[in-house]
């Protein structure tokens, strides 16, 4: 399934919604429970409701907006934590498909399933050393944003 990049509604979920269905009915009786969506100029653009996360030598790397990926929160998020724990970020346009077999780690993120890690490619496949800090230092960020909470509602009263 091809994205087309120069579609502005592209970042939204109600856009994006029947295009991942179809895409999740396909995958039914297959191994697989998410795929690598690439757009019209053949560049890895998303998973299906998430943005895709790729780490190659303490670089984090993500389609950028310009590829016509899916864009929510999370995906900031994650930027953010990256540059926390020392992660060069990068956001391309040009991601080629061949490029994902020469990754240290892949992994899908989104607000609803929340990080989801990639454990292989055909024959190759991945290590979870810097998602999993991610995913643990995102989780800290939560609990303390939840606490907060709260409080602010406890002292509200």
């Amino acid at each position: 399934m091809k994205r087309r990049s120069i579609n502005d509604l592209n970042r939204y979920l109600f856009y994006n919604k029947t295009n991942w269905q179809i895409k999740l009915s396909q995958l039914r009786d297959s191994s697989y429970q998410n795929s690598i969506l690439i757009n019209e100029n053949g560049m890895v653009s998303e998973g299906i409701a998430s943005n895709i996360f790729m780490i190659k030598e303490n670089v984090l790397i993500t389609p950028s907006l310009d590829s016509g990926c899916f864009e929510d929160t999370t995906r900031d998020i994650i930027l953010e934590t990256a540059q926390q724990l020392q992660l060069k970020t990068v956001e391309l346009p040009n991601i080629k498909k061949e490029h994902i077999l020469e990754m240290d780690e892949i992994f899908f993120a989104s607000e609803e399933t929340g990080i989801k890690w990639i454990l292989g490619v055909d024959n190759k496949r991945f290590v979870h050393n810097y998602s999993s800090k991610i995913d643990r230092k995102i989780n800290l960020i939560l609990k303390k944003k939840v606490a907060n909470k709260d409080i602010e509602e406890k002292n509200s009263w």
